[in-house]
Order: C-alpha cells, then sequence, then structure tokens
C-alpha cells in the first residue's frame, strides 16, 4: 500500500541519497519501498514525496500515486503541502496546473509550486513563460535543484550554451549542496 500519512520513525530510514543510490543501480523495488519508508518517517518532506510520485510515475503507476494524492488533498485541503503534491501526481495538465494555483493560493511563497507550473509551461512548448516560473522559485527558494537544472536546459534547448553554463554557475554559488542544480 502507498503510505502518504504518518507514522512512527523507524530507527534505521533510509536517506534520499540511498534511494537515489538504489535508482542509479537499477534496483527498482528497493528504492521503492525505502522511498516509501523515508515519507512514512517524514510525512512533511517535499523531496522524499516529489521522489516517491517520480519513481512510481517512471514505473507505470502513475494512476496509484494521483490517488494516494487525491485522498491527501482530501484530508488536507487547506495545506498547500498536499496541493503541490498533488499537482506533481496529477495526469492531467489542467488539473495539475489548478492544483499547483490552489497551493499557491493557500502559501505563495511555495517555492515547489512555481517550479510545477514551470514544468508545465515548459511541457506545452512556452519556455518564456517557464523560465518567468523557475525564476520565481529560484527567487523564494535558492536550494531548489529541479528549478535550477531546468533553467539551464532552457538555455541549452534554446542552443545558447553560455547562458546554460552562466546560470549553472550561478547555482553552484546558490545551492552548492544541491547537486541537482548542475
Amino acid at each position: 500500500a502507498l503510505v502518504v500519512g504518518p507514522s512512527a520513525l523507524a530507527a534505521d530510514v533510509p536517506s534520499l541519497e540511498d534511494v537515489e543510490a538504489q535508482l542509479w543501480a537499477n534496483d527498482i523495488p528497493a528504492a521503492l519501498d525505502d522511498i516509501r519508508e523515508v515519507v512514512a518517517a517524514d510525512p512533511r518532506s517535499l523531496e522524499a514525496h516529489e521522489l516517491l510520485i517520480d519513481i512510481l510515475f517512471s514505473n507505470g503507476m502513475g494512476p496509484s500515486a494521483t490517488a494516494a494524492y487525491e485522498v491527501l488533498v482530501a484530508e488536507r485541503p487547506e495545506e498547500a503541502f498536499a496541493w503541490v503534491l498533488l499537482g506533481r501526481a496529477s495526469l492531467d495538465p489542467d488539473r495539475a496546473e489548478a492544483a499547483y494555483g490552489r497551493a499557491l493560493d493557500l502559501d505563495p511563497g511555495l517555492g515547489h509550486a512555481w517550479t510545477g507550473l514551470g514544468a508545465l509551461d515548459r511541457a506545452r512548448g512556452k519556455p518564456a513563460e517557464a523560465e518567468v516560473k523557475y525564476r520565481k522559485a529560484i527567487e523564494l527558494d535558492p536550494s531548489l535543484g529541479e528549478a535550477w537544472s531546468a533553467l539551464w536546459t532552457l538555455a541549452l534547448q534554446a542552443e545558447d550554451n553560455a547562458r546554460a553554463l552562466s546560470i549553472a554557475q550561478e547555482a553552484m554559488q546558490a545551492a552548492p549542496r544541491e547537486a541537482s542544480a548542475y
């Protein structure tokens, strides 16, 4: 069963780095088990939930992710955290956009929601609009590696290697411990 609610803390909870190492080793079952354990131990970790959602989607379990986060929103309709996760877990881009919008209504400073909206614009072929949203996310939370990497990727897609390098260097300065940023 997909666990998205609180549980007792485990003594030896894996780290997100452990889960990522399992993904690199293509040990998906172990990664999925461990990320569920991480989420259960720290149910307020956006990063853990996002990784869980990504693993589920990349392994054909997107509908399970959507259903689980629909339940979370039903249980916590006034929590921006729940809405941003539903946005990420939504199969429908319009529903995702609405969920991110609701998250921002509840917490305008939630950089993860701005990153999600940027990803939607990028997927819709609107790179200029995506860049504005990624920049807003970084303004609110300079440690958001996903927003940084999306920004330099947009520059690369525009064949502007110098700008991509500049953004990656800026990311290294702003978020030196966030390897996903560069």
